[in-house]
């Protein structure tokens, strides 16, 4: 592909909400060159080998240089053509010289009254020759582009430059993102709503490129700041913290554990699957110090080493569930897998890059990585009882199950026959209506629960009903909480004569317990017994009453890691309990 740039560039750039859609919002004015970046940078401790001077594009030496440099971040997609070689049998980048650099026609002053008209003006180039020119543009006197900084032919100098990535991007002024996706449109319905009158669409930057890469991942988040440059119109990361998907990666300081690059990576794509590897390794620099660079290692080897040093860095790799937000930006903006999408909207998930690799459960594969939504905590554990050898990981720890194979424990409910027979809800299990006059209370249809050390029992909620019982659809809350009660019975030792009315509108606070599961597989009654491990438990920075633990699934004569569970009030839960025996547990 082919870049597209204009030297006149629109800059005053808002960030707007547009109904579900986010918008940058271009006030102009368009016809001016873009703010330039200081003309002065200063020198930071750790200089890049080489550098590329943009005066005269020439490769310099990066420890003579005497003032700061960006770093371009963009895809290699846009450097050109896709090539087979018919020789080696790989696909390569050929450079017509395809890329544009347009002068948009313009009126003028002229002498000595009126304006006259300029035509429009385009110039072509190879992609070095955009690289310049953004340069000039943006005032940037040195940059670091891996194509020339890095003699891509040379391996030794090769795998030497991918271990100085993050202090590459780190030590940078800023990452210059080429984006050209990014247009700014005219608006045509401009409005009193929306007066702007041009604007460019955040979905442009999700779906392009750059987002789809792991190694722009990497320089994204490795970065001090980053310019977001498209055709014409360009602007800085904090307009584009208003999504999901940016605010995590362009807070600063930004906050990072396994769980939340994982989130972002394993939708993402590689040319080489070795990069997948060497890119999120830049980012946990401790591990990259324990890691060997070389493309000749065997990929699946080099997938479950890497994976196996994450775990032992960080347990929150397990913090993981169903998919949830990769379905809803894949079905929104298609931003994976552009050309190899199935025709089947039902089977989008097929198309997750990382789901092609054979890696253990633990590393949440076959699911999403979870991030706290106020995006400014992470999940956090100080549990440290586990071990990773291959694609094995042991872990020693207090749990909750209902089934034998699982449990220590002489409790008659730690049975799996007793839950299938239990787990079957009709209307005449539920319990009698209660007697109110009171048509504006909140009545919650809970599973009172007493574990071993409670000395009263605990009430997980279920269902809730506000205002007369008259109204309610019984077929519907049968329908609602049978799954809950099933999925419950696999953990708890429950029975449908447990199940209660409450007055919440009376009930003292946190007088219920919630437990919200989010997993990969669907649990019924025919499935092999599950576990919650509660004895690892992960919080968020805020010191709240909600905490997250794995679930696993037995899967032969080992486990398999399924996803977590929410449980709010777990103080009020775990207070008084008294936990089982440890035991390990065996996940692949």
């Amino acid at each position: 592909m082919y870049v597209t740039y204009e030297p006149k560039q629109f800059y005053k750039v808002e960030h707007r909400k547009a109904g579900a859609n986010v918008i940058y919002q271009c006030n102009g004015p368009y016809d001016r060159t873009p703010k330039p970046i200081p003309n002065s940078l200063p020198k930071p401790d750790f200089m890049p080998c080489k550098l590329l001077r943009i005066s005269d594009m020439q490769i310099v030496d990066g420890s003579k240089v005497q003032e700061g440099y960006c770093a371009l971040s963009y895809s290699w997609s846009w450097c050109g053509n896709n090539v087979m070689d018919e020789v080696k049998g790989k696909a390569r980048r050929v450079d017509e010289g395809k890329h544009r650099i347009v002068w948009r026609a313009k009126k003028v002053p002229k002498t000595p009254r009126g304006r006259k008209h300029v035509s429009r003006k385009t110039k072509f180039v190879v992609f070095e020759g955009i690289i310049q020119q953004i340069g000039k543009d943006f005032n940037v006197k040195y940059i670091w582009y891996d194509q020339w900084c890095i003699d891509q032919n040379n391996k030794e100098e090769k795998h030497r430059e991918i271990k100085r990535m993050h202090k590459i991007y780190s030590n940078a002024y800023c990452a210059i993102a080429l984006i050209p996706e990014l247009v700014a449109k005219k608006n045509k319905e401009q409005n009193r709503k929306y007066p702007f009158r041009h604007y460019a669409n955040s979905n442009s930057i999700f779906s392009s490129d750059w987002f789809s890469r792991v190694w722009t991942l990497e320089e994204a988040v490795m970065s001090q700041k980053i310019l977001f440059v498209g055709q014409n119109v360009h602007f800085w990361e904090n307009i584009a913290r208003g999504d999901i998907d940016f605010r995590a990666l362009l807070q600063r300081p930004v906050r990072l554990n396994v769980a939340m690059v994982l989130y972002h990576a394993h939708r993402r794509e590689t040319t080489k699957e070795h990069d997948r590897i060497f890119a999120l390794a830049n980012i946990f620099p401790g591990i990259l110090a324990n890691l060997h660079v070389s493309y000749s290692q065997p990929l699946q080897d080099a997938m479950v080493q890497f994976y196996g040093l994450l775990a032992k860095q960080d347990l929150s790799i397990l913090c993981f569930g169903e998919y949830d937000h990769y379905k809803r930006t894949f079905l929104e903006r298609k931003y994976w897998y552009k050309s190899t999408v199935s025709s089947s909207v039902a089977n989008w998930y097929q198309n997750v890059p990382i789901r092609k690799h054979d890696l253990p459960s633990w590393s949440g594969v076959f699911g999403e990585h979870l991030i706290c939504s106020d995006l400014k905590s992470l999940w956090k554990t100080d549990f440290q009882n586990y071990n990773v050898t291959g694609r094995t990981m042991e872990i020693k720890t207090s749990f909750l199950s209902t089934s034998s194979s699982s449990s220590t424990s002489t409790d008659p409910h730690c049975n799996s026959t007793n839950r299938q027979e239990t787990a079957l809800l009709k209307y005449k299990d539920l319990p009698p209506l209660p007697v109110t006059n009171n048509n504006n209370a909140w009545w919650i249809l809970g599973i009172t629960v007493k574990l071993s050390g409670h000395t009263r029992a605990k009430i997980i909620p279920l269902f809730s009903v506000i205002g007369e019982f008259d109204e309610i659809d019984y077929d519907e809350l049968i329908e609602n909480v049978t799954p809950k009660f099933r999925l419950l019975s696999h953990f708890l030792p429950i029975k449908k004569e447990q199940l209660i009315w409450h007055n919440s509108s009376t009930a003292l606070k946190n007088a219920y317990t919630r437990f919200t599961f989010n997993l990969t597989e669907t649990i019924d009654d025919s499935s092999p017994p599950c576990t919650l491990l509660s004895g690892i438990s992960f919080k968020q920075n805020r010191d709240d009453d909600l905490r997250l633990y794995p679930v696993i699934q037995q899967d032969g004569n080992h486990y398999k890691a399924i996803g977590t569970c929410e449980i709010d009030n777990y103080r009020g839960f775990f207070s008084e309990y008294e936990p089982s025996l440890e035991k390990i547990f065996t996940i692949q």
